[in-house]
């Protein structure tokens, strides 16, 4: 199955700066934990380890990571650009303890070879190959498997009276995220966050625009990216 976006596993520490927590869950077959991060007010980043692989001598492999950052900055009602980076990053202090913790549990050898350099996969050795519109183009293709559920979700929170905790029923640990960040929006963003093309940096996006039924609107690329981008043009 794919793997969750906000799946829990502690409780998220937050202030008015954001939130952090600890995650797992189970993509392309394989499990994987670690920490995520809430940046006030547009940035989401992910740091996290794949579950430890063995050889056919039952040697642990080098653990691979997985390091995710998406950007989203408000455009408008109920649009936002989404800035996506993917690859290493600089360990947080969060993510240095998940890590550890993970070791103690996993033994010395598991320990020792987390600590290597995985190889890269055939997977990425040949994403790098691709010219940066295909990529951009699988990218746009990963954000639709969500895009329509969270366009739709968020039309049935304003229809619902504007509360996520109360239009929802959110009982999971992979739930917890979710609350997490409309508690943050209640509580420090009442009126709405800032868009980039507003006047005033207090300036609220304004109403939300009626839903949008037609696939092709929904997902127009052209209008949405690539009008705007030089490599896909």
């Amino acid at each position: 199955g794919g793997g969750g976006g906000g799946g829990g596993g502690g409780d998220a520490a937050s202030g008015v700066r954001g939130f952090w927590f600890d995650f797992g869950d189970r993509t392309m077959g394989k499990r994987r934990a670690g920490v995520g991060a809430f940046r006030a007010p547009f940035v989401v980043a992910y740091n996290a380890d794949y579950e430890a692989q063995y050889d056919k001598k039952g040697r642990p492999r080098p653990s691979r990571p997985f390091n995710l950052t998406v950007v989203c900055v408000p455009t408008s009602a109920g649009r936002s650009r989404a800035i996506i980076f993917g690859g290493s990053q600089p360990e947080t202090k969060e993510a240095r303890r998940a890590r550890r913790r993970q070791q103690a549990t996993e033994g010395a050898e598991a320990a020792e070879a987390a600590d290597k350099k995985p190889p890269s996969s055939p997977a990425s050795l040949l994403f790098k190959l691709l010219p940066v519109w295909l990529g951009h183009l699988f990218s746009n293709r990963f954000l639709d498997s969500d895009l329509a559920f969270l366009h739709y979700q968020e039309q049935v929170v304003r229809t619902r009276g504007g509360e996520a905790a109360g239009s929802y029923f959110m009982p999971t640990q992979s739930d917890r995220c979710i609350a997490a960040l409309r508690r943050w929006l209640s509580s420090h963003a009442p009126s709405g966050l800032p868009a980039s093309s507003a006047s005033g940096p207090h300036a609220g996006l304004g109403p939300l625009p009626p839903p949008i039924y037609s696939r092709d609107a929904l997902f127009d690329h052209f209008t949405q990216h690539t009008s705007h981008c030089r490599h896909c043009q």
